[in-house]
């Protein structure tokens, strides 16, 4: 196989025995190259170049869409990406059309939440970091609408509790609250998953609106 010759992605299996094709027994080319480390074992029957990842060639969300799809990136992880907490997060935390489950991989832990269909496709946007990194992740907004959906019993019952909450248990830039979109809560909403805690939230984003905009 021509190493040059990298793919910029994760590969199946049945792709790495095609690419191994000149070899008598490319299954033991495959053991041989996880075993030096030049080939990553993500998941069954899902491997990654060392020398991609090595060389910035792509992105730990790229990889996360991928393990588990359809998915995208979002809650915790998406707010570090914009800049939104000050910590960065070391699990990759996603939603998926699929069940809940979580991958502990060579690279990383990625964690996948269980969405809700009727909201899963708003609020998400493409981002592409160079010529071979690129992923779906949540806008700040859908983040925030997935991490209140996916902590259990969360209790919020009042703006004050809610500004708490994203305060100290999100870490959220609260001088950025009139970024978020309202018109995207106002959508979220329909799906009537944490009704109540939804409208507290998008009334939370037009008072801000509201505040900056009498300034």
């Amino acid at each position: 196989m021509k190493t040059k010759l990298l793919l910029n992605a994760p590969v199946s299996h049945g792709n790495l025995l095609a690419l191994l094709g000149d070899y008598k027994r490319p299954n033991d080319k495959i053991s041989y190259m996880v075993e030096e480390g030049e080939l990553l074992r993500i998941k069954k029957g899902l491997y990654l170049f060392q020398e991609s990842l090595a060389h910035g060639k792509i992105s730990l969300f790229q990889v996360a869409n991928i393990i588990n799809g359809p998915s995208y990136v979002s809650m915790f992880s998406a707010l570090a990406f914009y800049g939104l907490i000050p910590e960065q997060v070391p699990t990759i935390e996603s939603i998926t059309t699929k069940r809940a489950k979580t991958y502990q991989t060579p690279i990383g832990l990625f964690k996948f939440f269980a969405g809700n269909e009727e909201t899963f496709h708003l609020g998400i946007d493409y981002k592409k970091l160079n010529d071979t990194a690129a992923f779906l992740i949540a806008s700040p907004t859908k983040a925030i609408c997935d991490i209140i959906w996916h902590t259990p019993k969360l209790q919020i019952t009042s703006l004050e509790e809610l500004t708490m909450f994203l305060e100290k248990n999100i870490r959220f830039d609260m001088l950025r609250i009139s970024e978020l979109n309202e018109q995207l809560v106002e959508n979220c909403i329909q799906s009537k998953r944490k009704r109540k805690k939804m409208q507290l939230f998008l009334e939370l984003i037009q008072l801000s609106i509201a505040h900056e905009g009498a300034e």
